[in-house]
This record gives C-alpha cells, structure tokens and sequence, in this order.
C-alpha cells in the first residue's frame, strides 16, 4: 500500500538544498536519481509524512510549501511509496535483510521558475468608491425596462423619436414597428442623435432636444437580481448584458435610386408604400430596437417611439431584476452609474 509520496526536484545546474523545509523530510540522497521516464533530468528525492498522520486533506489533493532559492528552474514530479526503506539494507547480526521500498510510476513533470517579489512595488493608486447617481428633485427617470418583443426581449429605453406618416392633409399615423431588427428611422434620423442627453454635469435627462452633446453613451447595461416570491434568496451578483455601445450602427437609403428595403422589412412593414420619394435610415444595430410607445399622446407628446438598449442575456421567469446604466467618459473610464426601476419577469410580460 502507500505509506507516503516522495517528491522529486531536479535542477537546471546542481542540486537542490538539503532541506527545504516544510512538511518534506531533508534530502535523502546525495547521488542524483535518474528515471527512466524523465532520463534527461537527475532528480534528488524528498519524503513527505505518512498519509492520514502528518500528510492529511479532505480529500485525494495534497498541497505542500516547500522554501527553495528564487532563480533557478525547478522540475518536479511526485510518485507513491510503499513502507520500508529507500535502498534495500543486507542482513546485519540478528537482522533480517530488508528489501527497498516498492514506487509506482512517477507523475507527469511540472516545471517552475520562482522569482522574488519587488522590494519596491509601484505607487498605490486609491481606486475613487463609484455610487449609483441619484436624480434632481420632481425630475422623472427617463430611463425605464421595456419589453420589446419575444424575438428581441427586453432591455432600457435610452432614447425617443418621433415617427409619423400623413396620409391626408390632417390624419397622420404612427408607424408600426417590426417585431426585430432592421427597424426603419425616419427622415434620414441618425438614431444617435435621439439618445437621452445629459443637462450640464448633473444627472437630469433632457427629454426637449439635443441641447447637450453630452448623450447617455458610450455606456453598457448591468443588472442584478432583487428578492421575489419566487426567488426570496439572491446572490446579488452583478451581470454585464449589453457590450459597450459608444456609438449606434445604421444605414441610409435613397429612395430616389427606387432601393428596396434590406432583409425581410419589406414584408414585416405595412406602410412601406409611404416611403416612396422619401430618403431614410435604417437602425442596423443589434444590441438596440426600436419600440412603439404605448402611451402616446398625438395632442401632448412630441416622440412616438423609443429607442431600447437590449438586455443580451436570458431571464427567468419569477425573478426580479435591477438595471444600471453605466456611463464611461472619453478616457474610458466610469463617469456615471443610473438606475432603473426593478421589472419583475411575468408569463404576461409580452401580452
């Protein structure tokens, strides 16, 4: 059976000191082992204590700490050892002959070069402590979880615009979106330009107009699970689900050289007659979509459509969750944190 294992070290240039300290018996010979697995390497020998007394662990892994010199390159392989001596001893007076103790193969070789820690380590640089933003007073969040379609899921809207076609001189019609991108942007939109912007440094969202260049992007979208009746006990951990979107992808067309709409839109998009004549643009990112607003207003609302940032990862039904907006800066560095409202997953949530 195993008694204990017997730890090999061979060196780049010499031997390996003495005793290295640890839970591994002094070096236990001065002449170099050669195996026949490893014959390019001399190996010198060390034993740790028998298993289950001083050599111990939960389960069938072993660690010891061994103290050996900084520099040179070390190879080490372990094998097991049964009971007995290193080298078999001839009989002595009363003494019996003993033979040597019996080892199985050797373990694969494992080589390490140890280096010494710097003495003086770089300047520590204090990490600022980063706080979800809070909004100005009677300040309504803009920011808010919509469910776009079971094909796109869910995500944040970040942005709003205003989509209309007139069909009589005092009738106009809000446009119907796909259930998945493209989505079609009108009058040559640059679906940039109706992100939410920041007023001045301070986290209020201006929903008047571009008055600002300081939009919610680039920035990427988190979020972390809330307790629920279904799921009372959450880790809370924190999920990146969108990549960084510093800037939004689309496409424009021109109507006047008669360019059909991409992919399946033509089909999925009843008003497609409306644009003929007309020159516009296509969302052709995506991690974003565009979503009807439900509450649309034609008498006091100026935007009929929001722009989502879309939630890339599953959700599971019964949960809860939490988004945060994170805002990066030109250097690419966090400039902000702005939550949203906590959404609770529904079987109705798409309905």
């Amino acid at each position: 059976g195993v008694e204990r294992f017997e730890v090999l070290i061979a060196l780049e240039d010499g031997a390996p000191p003495t005793d290295i300290g640890g839970e591994l018996s002094p070096r236990r010979n001065d002449t170099a082992l050669q195996l026949s697995e490893f014959p390019d390497q001399a190996f010198y020998a060390y034993d740790t204590g028998r298993v289950g007394t001083t050599l111990r662990a939960n389960g069938p892994e072993f660690t010891i700490e061994a103290q050996l010199p900084a520099g040179p390159e070390y190879t080490v392989v372990v094998r097991a050892v049964g009971p007995g001596p290193r080298e078999a001893l001839p009989a002595d007076g009363d003494r019996a002959a003993i033979p040597a103790r019996s080892h199985g193969k050797p373990s694969n070789r494992e080589t390490y070069r140890w280096t010494a820690a710097e003495e003086e380590p770089g300047p520590l640089v204090p990490w600022p402590a980063l706080y979800v933003s809070a909004l100005a007073e009677d300040v309504e969040n803009p920011l808010a979880v919509r469910a776009v379609s079971p094909q796109a899921g869910i995500g944040v809207r970040i942005g709003e615009f205003r989509f209309l076609f007139e069909f009589e001189e005092d009738d106009e019609v809000v446009v119907e979106m796909p259930a998945n991108y493209p989505y079609p942007l009108p009058n040559r939109l640059d679906p940039n330009d109706a992100v939410f912007t920041l007023q001045g440094g301070a986290t209020v969202f201006d929903l008047s107009g571009q008055t600002s260049d300081r939009t919610l992007l680039p920035a990427a979208l988190y979020r972390y699970q809330l307790p629920s009746d279904l799921y009372p006990q959450v880790g809370g951990d924190l999920v990146q689900v969108s990549p960084l979107v510093q800037e939004i992808a689309y496409e424009s067309f021109d109507m006047a050289d008669h360019r059909p709409l991409p992919g399946e839109l033509e089909k999925d998009f009843p008003y497609f007659s409306q644009f003929q004549g007309r020159d516009y643009n296509v969302l052709q990112d995506p991690f974003l979509a565009v979503r009807d607003r439900e509450d649309f207003d034609a008498l006091t609302d100026e935007n009929t459509h929001e722009l989502i940032l879309l939630d890339t990862q599953p959700v599971v039904q019964g949960a809860k969750y939490r988004y945060l907006l994170v805002r990066f800066d030109e250097f690419g560095e966090i400039d902000r944190i702005l939550p949203v409202d906590p959404i609770e997953i529904t079987p109705d949530l798409f309905d």
